[in-house]
């Protein structure tokens, strides 16, 4: 019964007496010992260890970081108590990192549930993973266990398969993340024209980036989820840069914002922009890859064109007996009418030498025209040249002769 009064109670206990309660509760569930489940704290390091765990590195219980076999609310002050150890090793207070203080990489990867790195590749352990771990505890949070990006160019097609594997985190073991509960989608940038064959676009909730998708991954198997896309017109080679959202539903199907919110590592849709998260690749993936050319038909035999027949010989013509024929002779032109005889030279007087005719040739040269001279008059019923042989020829005597040869000239 309660008694008032003033001062301090020691109710630690009673919450020590329920705790040791649910752990042989859960044990006998498991078909341990009751009462070999007993908790000790460690004097040195302050975790709650268990007789029962003998190597927690082989169970992997997913969220278990104090190294207990289980995954409690003791994890999230694991890592609390890591952080600040953590932060004196970086002030130099500790020569030591406290995280290589846990035995295996498995511990050391649960102390990272958001999976932030640094540009090195380092984890990143703050208190974001301390809140992680209690969203999980509450089954609000899924663990991201893996993610892979492949092509599918065995079975002869060009589809980008991305497969998500997802955890729910359990006390004494990790179950595969149930499809009724949670939805996988994936943010990818880099997409021109995509065509799902597994997986759909949202029609809700789009990106307002340019080359920017929001795919519903379809459940494939227990835990896994996947997307099955091509480009339209073939992959160009280009990055694609693939960020993965876990949202988780309660029993009525319904999102609490933002508890039931996850992007690995951002994402610029509601409502995880109004929470001022901004679009950050948790994967990014190039695509040198063309789509794989189809095998070539073989081609047919060529076919030999037909023998064109060899030309034949033109008919020989036949050869007429005997010396060949001279072909007629050609008659001479016809002198044409009214035309006058031709005139033959006068004889030559005897005594009466013959008078020279001046050199035309030595006539000065006359200025060239581009324009043709006029012809001479002519005299009805004949021609110049036979005006001038008639004179010659009708004259009686050298006087009028030499005077026409000299008109001839001049």
């Amino acid at each position: 019964p309660a008694v008032a009064g003033s001062g301090f109670a020691d109710v630690s206990s009673g919450a020590r007496r329920r705790r040791m309660h649910e752990v042989r509760l859960h044990s006998r569930m498991r078909g341990f010992d009751s009462g070999a489940k007993t908790s000790l704290i460690d004097e040195t390091g302050g975790r709650l260890l268990s007789e029962t765990c003998s190597d927690a590195c082989d169970r992997q219980i997913w969220g278990d970081v104090n190294g207990d076999c289980t995954f409690t609310s003791a994890d999230i002050l694991e890592i609390e108590s890591l952080v600040s150890r953590r932060q004196l090793y970086l002030d130099g207070a500790l020569q030591t990192d406290p995280l290589l203080d846990l035995p295996c990489d498995w511990l050391r990867a649960q102390a990272n549930p958001s999976l932030d790195v640094l540009e090195s590749g380092e984890a990143v352990i703050d208190l974001v993973d301390a809140q992680f771990l209690l969203l999980a505890v509450a089954k609000k949070y899924r663990f991201l266990a893996n993610v892979s990006v492949e092509q599918l160019a065995d079975d002869g097609s060009d589809e980008l398969v991305v497969t998500v594997q997802v955890i729910q985190g359990g006390t004494f073991e990790s179950l595969p993340a149930a499809a009724s509960s949670t939805d996988v989608l994936i943010e990818c940038r880099g997409l021109i024209s995509p065509l799902f064959t597994v997986g759909a676009l949202s029609e809700d909730r789009r990106p307002v980036e340019t080359r920017s998708h929001l795919i519903y991954a379809a459940p494939s198997a227990e835990g896994s989820f996947q997307v099955r896309l091509r480009e339209e017109e073939g992959w160009k080679g280009a990055a694609l840069e693939v960020a993965v959202l876990i949202e988780t539903k309660d029993a009525d199907g319904q999102k609490e914002v933002p508890r039931r919110y996850k992007a690995f590592h951002g994402a610029s849709i509601f409502p995880y922009s109004d929470q001022g998260i901004q679009f950050t690749p948790f994967r990014t993936v190039r695509t040198p890859f063309a789509p794989p050319t189809p095998p070539l038909a073989p081609s047919p035999a060529p076919q030999t064109p037909p023998q064109c027949p060899p030309p034949s010989e033109p008919p020989s013509l036949p050869m007429p007996d005997g010396p060949p024929q001279t072909p007629p002779a050609t008659p001479p032109p016809a002198t044409p009418p009214n035309s006058p005889p031709t005139a033959s030279p006068p004889p030559q007087r005897p005594g009466v030498p013959e008078p020279s005719l001046p050199q035309i040739s030595q006539r000065p040269p006359l200025p060239s025209s581009p324009l043709s001279s006029p012809p001479p008059p002519a005299s009805p019923g004949f021609t110049w040249q036979e005006f001038v042989t008639a004179s010659l020829t009708q004259a009686s005597d050298s006087t009028p002769r030499l005077q026409a040869e000299s008109w001839l000239v001049h």
